[in-house]
């Protein structure tokens, strides 16, 4: 012992109890060594301890004589006052006080301040109280090794079991257990001339009678040089990677692991080797170890040929049970033989780019993935055609179509080609998106389309047929019945289900709508007193399911007012035929006067009012003759007419 500080062991306790009595010996005599007490500057007080870790209690005594009478534990009023500079004489004062607690770490100056005489001082360093940082390795056979890991500290003491016995100094260390089980291990730091106060690490362990075997989970090609190798976390276990280049039988010692679950291995050639690893759970106490099973990774080729992906690997099979193929991060095939060695893929599109990755399954459940290799396909053949498209006709003009894709297309775009009134097809887009808005499409045009595409291999496809939107046409016949007509859609391969007409007041509202079946013409008779004007479109559903439906222009038929009177009327209040009245469809307002048969007004009304062969104004009956009638209108559609005729106006002798 020098200084107080306990001289390191130079051999590992083998057994419990093991030295127990020397070791104790040890700790008692370290302990009367560090409470020997430290002399102030001029010897005018001193304190137990000067050094220590936070939080950290001094306490001052031996003060000087006639001074600062009394001590601690003397009643108050038996001693003089003293002034004490805990922190220094900027920092506040206490009179006898004679402890003090220090809680955050540095170097303070403790002042004591005489009554009658100068100040005495002392320097107190308070440290960090850090517990100190151990490995602890599992051994077969009940025994542990611990290494401490720390250099804050002078001196360290390890407590093995919690019973109290500590041993002191050694950085590396051994210790055996009577029987498995779990104990506790701490290890303490102690500075030289200082408390021994400062808090221990205490971590769990559990002794066991033999290691286990250990597993690698995956081992996974990061990159060209990286592996990385997952296993299960072994808590106080070490273990040793090793490797062996394109064989699995020759291995060398590769990395050292503790309290990992995961490693790399850089500076390799993944793409050039294959490289075979396996986990050695290391006994340090004996200097031996248990290896796991082995697990290899794949140096992997892919070539691109005509319509074909070819892989070709080169690995150990040993261990291997199947073998899947991920292709752009998804299962491709699964469960190939161990010792396959290649796979052709001839399920790709030209100018797609597939990634492949292999999977080496391994008996026990360890799995190997390889690292990707990437390239885009090549075929030569003729894409399908465009076949399926839609249109939907705006108005007053423009059209929309979209079409359907089949899913093997792979184009960065479409060309899409219009033909006006039987002329010569000419290019006038491309999108690439499976649908186009023409704003220069007018229904009286007769347009037709045709859409084809260049796919990423530059072939290209042959043109679709023609596709012609639905062009409505419609008139108003006899006795108000609206005719209306259309040409039959072209635009989808197996052809259209049924048409449905729909008919729409003019502000949008749907009065109704009539299955057509694949009809191209309709007569719209109904009677519809409210809506004079009609607004028409036609709407085709196609056989297939996944079209658009395709729609026409619409079209907006008004109906007459078809305006009637008598010829003669008979105002003798026998209430037949009493009045004179023109009355029609649709008519918002009338305006209606009479005249005789010179041309002087002999009544009139805005609204529309019968006449009953009165005068307007007078009330003076008018007299059996030929009368003129003039009735100024305006319809539902806002549109003005005026009609004129001739009514017989009859007295009789009532």
């Amino acid at each position: 012992m020098v200084g107080g500080i306990l001289s390191p062991f130079t051999s590992s306790r083998k057994r419990k109890g093991l030295k127990t009595g020397f070791i104790l010996l040890l700790i008692i005599t370290a302990s009367i060594a560090y409470a020997q007490p430290y002399p102030s500057n001029n010897g005018w007080f001193q304190v137990d301890q000067k050094k220590g870790c936070a939080p950290f209690t001094v306490q001052v005594t031996n003060l000087l004589a006639g001074q600062c009478n009394g001590g601690p534990s003397d009643p108050p009023g038996t001693y003089s006052n003293c002034q004490m500079y805990y922190i220094g004489n900027t920092g506040p004062f206490v009179q006898n006080v004679f402890t003090y607690t220090y809680t955050t770490p540095g170097t303070y100056r403790l002042l004591v301040n005489y009554p009658s005489i100068k100040e005495d001082y002392i320097d107190i360093t308070v440290v960090e109280n850090t517990p100190p940082s151990f490995e602890i390795y599992t051994c077969s056979a009940n025994r542990v090794s611990i290494k401490i890991t720390d250099n804050k500290y002078t001196n360290y003491a390890t407590d093995y079991n919690g019973d109290g016995v500590s041993e002191s100094g050694l950085v590396t260390s051994q210790f055996t257990y009577g029987g498995p089980g779990n104990y506790n291990i701490s290890v303490r730091g102690i500075n030289a001339n200082a408390a021994d106060n400062c808090t221990a690490n205490t971590q769990p362990f559990t002794a066991i009678a033999a290691l286990p075997t250990p597993t690698i989970t995956t081992l996974t090609a990061v990159d060209a040089g990286t592996l990385k190798l997952d296993f299960p976390a072994q808590p106080n276990m070490q273990l040793r990677s090793e490797i062996a280049v394109n064989n699995a039988t020759t291995f060398q010692q590769y990395q050292s692991l503790y309290g990992l679950s995961t490693t790399t291995m850089t500076s390799l050639k993944v793409d050039d080797n294959y490289y075979c690893f396996r986990l050695n759970n290391y006994d340090p106490c004996s200097n031996q170890g248990t290896p796991s099973t082995v697990v290899c990774s794949q140096n992997v080729d892919l070539t691109i040929e005509n319509s074909v992906n070819k892989l070709n690997w080169v690995t150990s099979p040993s261990g291997i049970q199947t073998i899947d193929v991920v292709r752009n991060k998804s299962p491709y095939i699964n469960n190939l033989p161990g010792t396959t060695t290649s796979q052709d893929d001839i399920d790709i599109i030209c100018k797609t780019n597939y990634c492949y990755q292999l999977v080496s399954n391994y008996t026990g459940g360890a799995k190997s993935i390889s690292l990707e290799k990437c390239g885009d396909a090549v075929t030569k053949i003729t894409p399908p055609q465009i076949n399926n498209v839609s249109s939907v006709v705006g108005n007053p003009q423009g059209v929309e179509l979209n079409w359907l894709v089949d899913p093997t297309i792979n184009t960065p775009e479409f060309n899409v080609f219009r033909s006006v009134s039987g002329g010569a097809y000419v290019l006038i887009s491309t999108t690439k998106e499976p649908k186009l808005q023409d704003a220069d499409y007018k229904p009286g045009e007769s347009s037709c389309y045709r859409i084809n595409y260049t796919d990423g291999c530059g072939n290209i496809s042959l043109s679709g047929d023609p596709v012609c939107p639905i062009h409505l046409s419609g008139s108003l016949g006899a006795k108000n019945i609206a005719d209306v007509a259309w040409d039959n859609y072209n635009g989808w391969i197996n052809g259209v289900d049924h048409y449905v007409l729909e008919k729409y007041s003019t502000s949008g509202q749907l009065l109704g709508s009539v299955d057509l079946g694949t009809g191209v013409s309709y007569k719209d008779d109904p009677i519809d007193p409210v809506n004079q004007v009609i607004r028409y479109i036609i709407k085709a559903y196609a056989n297939d399911t996944g079209n658009t439906l395709s729609s026409s222009n619409y079209i907006e038929i008004a109906k007459n007012t078809n305006l009637f009177s008598p010829t003669a009327f008979t105002p003798n209040r026998d209430n037949l035929n009493d009045n004179f009245v023109v009355i029609g469809y649709y008519i918002s307002k009338l305006k209606l006067t009479i005249f005789d048969r010179w041309g002087a007004m002999v009544f009139t009304t805005d609204n529309n009012e019968p006449w009953n062969g009165n005068r307007t104004g007078s009330g003076i009956p008018m007299p059996t003759g030929t009368y003129v009638w003039k009735a100024e209108l305006t319809d539902f559609a806002g549109k003005t007419l005026t009609e004129e005729g001739t009514v017989l106006l009859i007295r009789k002798n009532n």
